[in-house]
């Protein structure tokens, strides 16, 4: 297996403590995506990132896929987008 078959493609900003940020942890894991988890409040660059996709607000979990990114997003919508990207176990 080559590199590009393990680099999770999908980022996960969000904070340990914060249930939204769990939930949505748990449902990717559920779903056996691949991810990259960074915790917000230990990287004031990625807490500064994701509020500026946030009108200046860091909210957590912020999602994102390549260039695009979710604020908060519902099952529904990750599950959309893991589609959408080839991203689900079929």
């Amino acid at each position: 297996m080559n590199d590009q078959d393990t680099t999770p493609t999908l980022i996960v900003y969000g904070s340990s403590w914060c249930g939204w940020t769990r939930r949505a942890l748990a449902h990717l894991d559920e779903q056996e995506v691949l991810y990259t988890y960074i915790e917000v409040d230990h990287d004031a660059e990625a807490e500064a990132l994701i509020a500026s996709w946030n009108d200046g607000r860091a909210i957590r979990p912020t999602i994102a896929i390549g260039e695009e990114h979710w604020i908060n997003p519902t099952f529904d919508e990750i599950n959309a987008e893991l589609e959408k990207n080839g991203m689900l176990s079929d």
